[in-house]
């Protein structure tokens, strides 16, 4: 009664040898090698056009008419800067026939805020 239904299967542990295991691991690491390779020549290739084959000549002290600097605090545009906000904070005719008067710019929004007010 308890005979196996098939008597040719049977049970068998997995086993890899490792003659093939270790050739895998050795396909992949070349593999891998010639990869890196590849990229590395791709890679220093690309980089060739950007390589300047002659001397370069020196660039222009200056490139527009416009003198500024973009870093630090000193050149025209932080002079015109300095001198745009002294205009904001003094008294001065803009147009002394048509009675136009600049105003510093903290008075001009105290005046605003009392005149919402209703002050």
């Amino acid at each position: 009664m308890s005979e196996p239904r098939r008597p040719a299967v049977r049970l068998a542990e997995d086993h890899v040898p490792a003659r093939v295991a270790y050739g895998a691991l050795a396909f992949v690491v070349v593999f891998g090698a010639l990869l890196v390779f590849w990229a590395w020549i791709l890679y220093s290739g690309s980089l060739r056009e950007f390589r300047a084959e002659r001397d370069l000549p020196a660039a222009p002290a200056r490139r527009s008419a416009v003198g500024e600097r973009l870093f630090g605090t000193s050149g025209s545009g932080w002079e015109r800067l300095r001198l745009q906000e002294e205009g904001l904070s003094r008294w001065r005719w803009a147009d002394r026939e048509a009675g136009i008067v600049d105003m510093p710019i903290e008075e001009a929004m105290r005046l605003l805020v009392e005149e919402a007010e209703g002050r």
